[in-house]
């Protein structure tokens, strides 16, 4: 069962021992179960935001589990500056035949623009 229903089921039962202890005239029983009340209400939100923290760690799991797929595939990555600058390069190789060739640069495309182009957002 999830904790979110089982603290809802709480605040329900300690809501029902409310309504009863209004025919009651003890104090003590009173502020106990008002102090019940609210520890549980306190659980539920922190509950939720315990969801919310999860879901964002999982999510950079998820980020970093590509990344260093990407990394282990040999696929270049490319980090663009604030400016839109590509601030990597790699090596091409071109084979024609027999021959190889093998170039150093800049690589300018849409995914990793050259060194003096800027990204325009589209």
């Amino acid at each position: 069962m999830d904790l979110m229903v089982l603290i809802q089921q709480a605040l329900e039962a300690s809501g029902k021992l409310r309504d009863l202890s209004k025919k009651l005239e003890d104090a003590d029983f009173k502020m106990i179960l008002a102090d019940l009340h609210s520890a549980l209400a306190d659980a539920k939100l922190e509950s939720g935001e315990v969801k919310m923290k999860l879901a964002l760690a999982q999510e950079e799991i998820v980020r970093l589990k590509q990344v260093i797929e990407q990394r282990d595939k040999g696929k270049p990555t490319y980090n663009v500056s604030s400016k839109g600058i590509c601030e990597k390069h790699r090596q091409v190789e071109y084979s024609i035949g027999k021959w190889k060739l093998a170039m150093t640069g800049w690589i300018s495309t849409k995914q990793a623009p050259s060194r003096n182009s800027r990204v325009s957002g589209v």
